[in-house]
């Protein structure tokens, strides 16, 4: 091997080499690129600059998570009605619920004021029978004031009033619903079967029934001081039935058909 051979090989080497590394570092390069399809992707839960927890992020503005709480309204609430003579008589009642069951929750519990004979009011509203709470925005806790009406209204003291002036009176249906009323020992007993018809809400028609007390036939102008009825005592309902009461399982006492 000469010199001009020995030297093509060394400049060859030499030559080389750089080409060597020049193409390894390219292919190390070309490796580490990272490719389009992945490049850039943040995590949906790291965001830098909006992270899931920020308000940015949020698909609900605060006013409509305000605006959603306030929706959510109580089934039931309680209310109390104060008359003048500092009387306090509260009743739960569902939201729908008519305010007459209130009215007659009232008269029930102060048996010195006559059925009738007074005024409602809430916020200056004279409160009707087939209002309910739902409908005047009322809230638990709300307090209803009554006021006797003036032209008949006479305050009593407790120790000047007769007793057994009132009786309070129940009324026991087939179905097991049961109605109390309290009423004067005077006054008709038609009051106390309308009462009831009212308070079945259309699910017994009116005059489609017998009320008995004591195994006989009431008629509506009866009075609980004729019949000597007492506090507490209970007047049954039967609803009569088309065709008599042939198969429904209950035998009318003779007083009833007399």
């Amino acid at each position: 091997m000469g010199p001009c051979a020995v030297q093509s090989a060394t400049v060859c080497a030499v030559n080389e080499r750089p080409m060597r590394v020049f193409i390894h570092e390219r292919r190390e390069l070309v490796y580490k690129q990272p490719s389009r399809a992945t490049a850039h992707r943040p995590h949906p839960h790291t965001h830098p600059r909006f992270p899931t927890n920020s308000p940015a992020m949020s698909t609900t503005s605060p006013r409509a998570e305000e605006d959603a709480k306030e929706t959510v309204k109580p089934i039931f609430i309680t209310l109390k009605v104060m008359d003048q003579e500092d009387r306090r008589i509260r009743h739960t009642i569902r939201m729908a619920d008519k305010l007459q069951v209130v009215m007659d929750m009232y008269y029930a519990k102060a048996p010195d004021v006559t059925y009738g004979t007074g005024t409602f009011l809430f916020d200056g509203i004279r409160l009707k029978g087939d209002m309910t709470p739902m409908g005047l925005e009322m809230v638990d806790g709300d307090t209803v004031d009554f006021f006797p009406t003036p032209a008949t209204w006479e305050w009593k003291a407790p120790a000047t009033r007769v007793a057994g002036e009132y009786v309070t009176l129940k009324v026991q249906g087939t179905d097991g619903r049961a109605v109390y009323r309290t009423m004067l020992r005077t006054e008709e007993l038609q009051g106390l079967m309308d009462f009831y018809y009212d308070r079945s809400h259309g699910r017994v028609q009116r005059g489609t029934g017998r009320f008995l007390f004591d195994g006989r036939r009431l008629r509506g102008w009866q009075t609980p001081a004729e019949l000597q009825m007492e506090d507490g005592d209970e007047v049954n309902f039967f609803e009569e039935l088309i065709g008599g009461a042939a198969g429904s399982g209950w035998d009318p006492p003779s007083s009833i058909l007399a």
